[in-house]
């Protein structure tokens, strides 16, 4: 049952967001490790061929996507921290089960499938709650809410940066049958990020939307609850199309994530073992300029008031995908790393210009949801993507497969500039409140 509490309108305290931030470092420093540690067990240590890790990367993929509207709606009805301490104590379980399939040299592609789509599954979860929860701890800082956007995505990449590193020693950790170390070290990640959590202040929904951990509403029984499920998912999925704002953010979002999601989590990888022989340590090379490119980018965001949005965001994701063109040449490995940094500095501009219009834009009550949708929409090309880039490697050779990504994209950006209003969208507040009555500035 609800506490008194939790019937009042959520409210943050000074140090929420630092407690938030130190939570979301903790959890995209797994994110971090995975990126490398992942791939490079599926490409390096099974040695699967190309299509093989399309395949795994496209499966462990969809999981996520489709439970992360459910996700979203969770969270518009649930006290996000409570929902959050549950499931980053569920997270931590997994990683033991990898610990002891690698300490016992049983691991195999199918038992790296089911451990992939087991994670994929809990993140389906806590990505919208994660996201929900970063306009209650920015609520009335100084600056609103794209320097919270941009701030929590500078400390998110700068973690994943350490992650990045950490994972490159997995080639050397293989050769020292140290690899059950790694998953050891994710799970004290995972209970460190619930411990950070425990110390933000409780962040309840509003009161007729509440409803317990165990699923049974305040106002209405769990038959009730589940009937309106789906209801519900249509109705935030509503939302996000009836928004002038949003909406085209969304299309931009699932088209560049369908051309560049295979592109880092297949292709990049396979460059990097195929092209230039690296291991671990260049995979790890590489993330670290791509994400080292995708915080700087979020950290001068964070500091700056950007008032083009929609014309920064176009201008950065057509800028990082022509840095893919200069990749088809076959540049010298140091030159191979300054053009993915280059890719990650327009890559950050783009990911903090979306996610500000998109939690400026959505009114709270719909929040979780339209994040849900906007998390989702970014990722639902990932496993297509991954799929096609998988067999175009094949069929087109590596090198090739570079380049249709970035002319495939050029279509798509020149549609969104004739057919949208994207390129104008300017200040947040007004727009916001024109479309939504419950709107609130962030």
């Amino acid at each position: 049952m609800p506490t008194t509490a939790q019937t009042q309108p959520a409210r943050s305290k000074p140090s929420d967001f630092p407690w938030y931030l130190t939570g979301q470092a903790t959890y995209t420093l797994n994110m971090g490790i995975g990126m490398v540690f992942m791939p490079w067990l599926v490409a390096f240590h099974l040695g699967v061929p190309a299509e093989q890790m399309g395949i795994y990367q496209a499966s462990v993929m969809i999981p996520m996507l489709v439970l992360m509207l459910f996700g979203g709606a969770k969270a518009d009805k649930v006290d996000l921290r409570a929902w959050l301490l549950r499931l980053h104590l569920l997270q931590a379980i997994p990683p033991f089960l990898l610990c002891y399939m690698l300490y016992s040299d049983v691991l195999s592609y199918i038992l790296l499938m089911g451990y992939a789509i087991c994670m994929s599954s809990i993140n389906g979860f806590v990505q919208p709650a994660r996201d929900s929860m970063l306009s209650h701890v920015s609520g009335g800082r100084t600056g609103g809410i794209q320097r919270a956007v941009g701030t929590a995505m500078a400390i998110q990449t700068g973690a994943q940066v350490i992650g990045l590193l950490v994972a490159g020693l997995a080639s050397d950790a293989d050769k020292n049958n140290l690899l059950f170390l790694f998953p050891i070290l994710m799970a004290f990640n995972y209970f460190s990020c619930l411990f950070a959590v425990r110390f933000i202040s409780p962040a309840p929904p509003e009161p007729a939307r509440m409803v317990t951990l165990d699923g049974h509403a305040v106002n209405g029984g769990m038959l009730s609850r589940l009937k309106n499920q789906l209801s519900e998912i249509r109705e935030g999925m509503g939302e996000v199309w009836q928004s002038h704002r949003i909406r085209p953010v969304v299309l931009l979002n699932m088209f560049t994530g369908l051309l560049f999601m295979g592109a880092i989590m297949v292709l990049m990888p396979l460059i990097i073992r195929d092209v230039y022989a690296g291991n671990s340590a260049e995979i790890a090379t590489m993330n670290l300029a791509l994400f080292g490119g995708i915080g700087i980018a979020s950290a001068f965001i964070s500091r700056v008031h950007i008032h083009r949005q929609g014309r920064t965001l176009m201008l950065g994701t057509l800028v990082g995908g022509m840095v893919l063109v200069f990749l088809h040449f076959e540049p010298p490995l140091w030159a191979f790393y300054v053009g993915v940094f280059l890719w990650g500095l327009a890559g950050g501009v783009g990911s903090s210009m979306s996610r500000t219009i998109v939690q400026a834009a959505a009114p709270k009550s719909h929040l979780a949801r339209m994040l849900s949708v906007f998390a989702m929409a970014t990722m639902v090309g990932g496993p297509i993507g991954s799929l096609a880039i998988g067999f175009l490697i094949e069929d087109l050779g590596i090198l090739n497969a570079v380049l249709i990504p970035p002319s495939a994209l050029v279509f798509i950006w020149l549609g969104l500039l004739i057919f949208t209003d994207l390129w104008k969208i300017e200040t947040d507040a007004p727009v916001a409140q024109a479309e939504y009555g419950d709107a609130t500035p962030q």
